[in-house]
């Protein structure tokens, strides 16, 4: 990126710009249905395209294509974009086992703290023999003893991997390494909805490979990932899952990596995670309890009685500058991207690489 670009700012409206070097101290947005959150993603992601910052968009609700359609108005050539299109048990892209985190494959496994132990020792070997597919991994564990893990726990264990490989997750993993030469990326889930604890384990696995694809860089500006409906990353997550991520958007800062959670809900993130984002942006957000008062107190302070009724792209702002820090209400522009479908060959050229894939398997 050259250096020029830290100076940069993104044009929220013709009166108000947030500074694109503060990005990797990180973005929450929170909104309900409609209040303009995906205005403010576009907003953004039409920003950095336009400046040569790459970004990875997470789209589960797909109301993202209009981005993926309409590149050519932000100078971006077809090759420089890419389409992971989620299907049920139909995954575009796969992860190498012995190099996802330990947390990571708690999730997905569904494994308790006492089980999680065993699976830290399990790994050790998964490493040692470089393990890429569930299926290897399943029959490691069938013809070893292991130091430190009782029968129980081992079956257990076991049991739950055989579960998820019953559920088409044994095809997440694989050797296939993900290209992150392209400008725009875009995870697609919208048929995946009906199940949010793969779509968590997912971009969960995405944030990994990001946050593993990148050196350290300093003050730099390399690359931006969005994760829409960020709650998901957190449903059902046990502590080391919560400290995993933790410590991930603390490192990734300085490899030059800025992150963009989307939720609805102010309660939605731990605040142990929120107190991350230095950036944020609240659009109309709904309080039904005392508890959604405090959480959003906590954001807006005095002014929360306000963003209970604001308007269709209006949001209460609060961000760092270089003088300090910024607030107030304000109203987005809209973004020159519309929704859009994605395009039918997309789909078919996608869906038709995975299954080429498979077959060489």
């Amino acid at each position: 990126m050259k250096d020029s670009a830290n100076s940069i700012g993104i044009s929220i409206n013709e009166n108000l710009k947030y500074d694109m070097s503060f990005l990797t101290q990180h973005i929450f947005i929170v909104g309900t249905t409609g209040s303009g959150k995906t205005r403010a993603i576009q907003k953004i992601s039409e920003e950095l395209l336009k400046n040569n910052i790459s970004i990875y968009l997470s789209d589960i609700k797909g109301d993202l294509g209009g981005i993926y359609v309409n590149t050519s108005r932000m100078d971006i050539l077809d090759k420089e974009k890419q389409a992971f299109i989620f299907g049920k048990k139909k995954f575009p892209i796969s992860f190498q086992l012995y190099r996802i985190p330990v947390p990571i494959l708690s999730k997905l496994f569904e494994i308790n703290q006492t089980q999680e132990e065993g699976l830290y020792i399990i790994m050790e070997s998964v490493q040692r023999k470089r393990i890429s597919r569930l299926d290897e991994l399943i029959s490691l564990i069938h013809e070893k003893n292991f130091d430190g893990i009782d029968r129980r726990t081992k079956m257990v264990i076991l049991r739950k991997l055989k579960v998820a490989k019953i559920k088409g997750y044994g095809s997440l993993f694989g050797k296939n390494k993900i290209e992150w030469n392209k400008k725009l990326t875009l995870g697609v889930f919208d048929k995946l909805r009906k199940d949010p604890h793969l779509i968590s384990i997912i971009n969960t696995l995405i944030l990994n490979e990001i946050f593993n694809r990148f050196g350290e860089c300093g003050s730099c500006l390399k690359f931006v990932a969005f994760f829409d409906e960020a709650h998901y990353l957190f449903r059902d997550a046990n502590p080391s899952f919560i400290k995993l991520i933790e410590t991930i958007l603390r490192q990734i800062r300085s490899k030059g990596v800025g992150i963009v959670f989307a939720s609805q809900d102010t309660g939605d993130i731990p605040k142990r995670i929120l107190k991350l984002f230095s950036s944020r942006f609240i659009f109309r957000t709904n309080i039904y309890s005392e508890k959604d008062k405090s959480d959003l107190r906590l954001l807006v302070g005095k002014d929360y009685e306000k963003v209970r009724g604001l308007n269709p792209g209006e949001c209460f702002y609060s961000f760092p500058t270089n003088d300090g820090n910024s607030f107030g209400l304000t109203k987005w522009d809209l973004p020159m991207t519309k929704n859009a479908q994605y395009p039918k060959e997309t789909m078919k050229r996608r869906i038709k690489g995975f299954l080429e894939r498979l077959f060489r398997r």
